[in-house]
């Protein structure tokens, strides 16, 4: 099964050469011929969504859009061909959740925004936006194409944007921005916000004071529209103005949360407001799964479960508490807890110190009880359906981007296991107990050291 998910891959590097070259908006001098871009992936097993497999098949790719798939497909003589015979193609995995650092001088200009440094939904992610190349390699050697990248600090963070992880300052990364508005319950930090708030209570109730003021706002222009000789015209508030989507519904609100307490916490204030909100998760979901499925919002979730607690010697003192060892057993029954429940989700390598882990983290996942299936669509077709680019980006098929991921050379008959270990991994799921395991948890690692 590629050990679960296990896509050490390289990203195939002509699908991000091509896909540059079908759109050109600077101004060219002189006469410039026109050549479509054409390859030729041939003799790779081809998933083309979840569960869907069609082997030693060719894909043809015309200026970074996919035109043919399958294992009849007529290559062109001035296709440039690729032989990727036993190897396994898929399409390019997609991140929700890459945070940048946004900076702001301390005696910036607040002129028409928000009184709190908190407060910035109507910072664009997009403006200026650069991946450093070493990151987006890192990204790229784990399968990942594009991610969502938001800002990581602030209770109204700013927009979201959509990108490929090409790295450098190429303007045709940018896929599509206003993807939604982030946000998390920030506290504390005199140098944006002087310090309000300092708890979690006064960040929530930023969180709705905000909210009430962008409602009272937008109708205190509507009212002053209709009737502009009675009524004066509000004062300018960009970051106010910026939350009139997400209180129109055609915005998402993505929030950062650090445990299950604030995503409940966070569904009761924003229920008020009927928001459409997306919830970056922290892994602890499962610790109250009823009322996380009862949001009906979708999840993001993290795969950094913890390591294996070391036992130092067998008599004398651990120092690990009994919390410690039930996250360490529970956390990678998050994913598959979760999808049993009904709660859409998809998987990010935030928390994890590197993309390159991330294969062998949802391979854990994977040997707890999340079908692989349900994995791959966690990083390609759902991503893709919540950003809204399900038409371009998601799957390999006709009509598609060609941001794929090679899993390098596993042969068909490495695949064929891999399917037969999944086929009775799902039997095995389908007759236990919802959320609980039948198999004993690993052991804690004990060390000899101290006897």
């Amino acid at each position: 099964m590629i050990r679960g998910l296990q896509f050490l891959s390289l990203v195939l590097i002509f699908s991000w050469i091509s896909q540059g070259l079908q759109a050109q908006t600077e101004p060219r001098e002189g006469i410039v011929r026109r050549t479509p871009e054409i390859h030729a992936i041939i003799g790779a097993d081809v998933i083309t969504e979840p569960g869907e497999l069609i082997p030693s098949a060719t894909i043809l790719i015309e200026d970074g859009v996919i035109t043919a798939v399958g294992t009849d497909v007529q290559v062109p003589a001035n296709a440039r061909t690729w032989d990727r015979s036993g190897h396994v193609i898929t399409a390019g995995f997609i991140d929700m959740d890459l945070r940048i650092e946004i900076e702001e001088s301390a005696d910036a200009s607040r002129a028409g925004r928000n009184w709190n440094r908190k407060v910035h939904p109507e910072y664009q992610t997009s403006e200026g936006l650069v991946i450093d190349p070493a990151v987006a390699s890192g990204f790229r050697s784990a399968g990942f194409t594009n991610a969502l990248v938001s800002p990581g600090q602030g209770v109204f963070s700013g927009s979201t944007a959509f990108t490929r992880l090409v790295g450098g300052p190429d303007r045709r990364a940018l896929i599509e921005d206003q993807i939604a508005i982030s946000g998390g319950l920030q506290t504390g930090g005199w140098g944006r916000g002087g310090g309000y708030p300092a708890s979690r209570m006064g960040a929530i109730a930023l969180v709705r004071q905000t909210l009430l003021d962008a409602t009272w706002y937008r109708e205190a222009w509507d009212a002053h529209r209709a009737h502009p000789d009675h009524l004066p015209r509000p004062e300018s508030d960009l970051s106010l103005e910026a939350l009139f989507p997400v209180l129109d519904g055609t915005v998402p609100l993505a929030f950062r949360t650090r445990d299950v307490l604030e995503t409940l916490a966070l569904t009761e204030v924003l229920a008020e407001f009927k928001i459409n909100t997306w919830f970056q998760g922290n892994g602890l979901e499962y610790q109250q799964l009823e009322q996380v499925a009862a949001t009906g919002s979708p999840f993001i979730l993290p795969v950094n479960f913890p390591e294996t607690p070391t036992v130092d010697g067998v008599g004398g003192d651990t120092g690990i508490t009994l919390r410690t060892l039930e996250l360490w057993a529970s956390a990678p029954e998050n994913p598959e807890r979760l999808r049993r429940a009904g709660v859409p989700f998809t998987l990010t390598t935030r928390g994890l110190d590197s993309p390159s882990n991330f294969a062998s983290r949802v391979a854990t996942a994977i040997e707890r009880g999340l079908p692989a299936d349900v994995a791959l669509a966690a990083v390609t077709t759902e991503p893709a359906r919540l950003i809204g680019v399900e038409d371009r980006f998601g799957r390999v098929a006709v009509g598609k981007t060609a941001m794929l991921a090679d899993a390098g050379g596993l042969g068909r008959s490495a695949l064929r296991e891999r399917q037969e270990l999944h086929r009775g991994v799902d039997r095995w799921n389908s007759s236990r107990e919802p959320g609980r395991s039948s198999r004993r948890h690993p052991r804690p690692v004990a060390s000899r050291r101290g006897h």
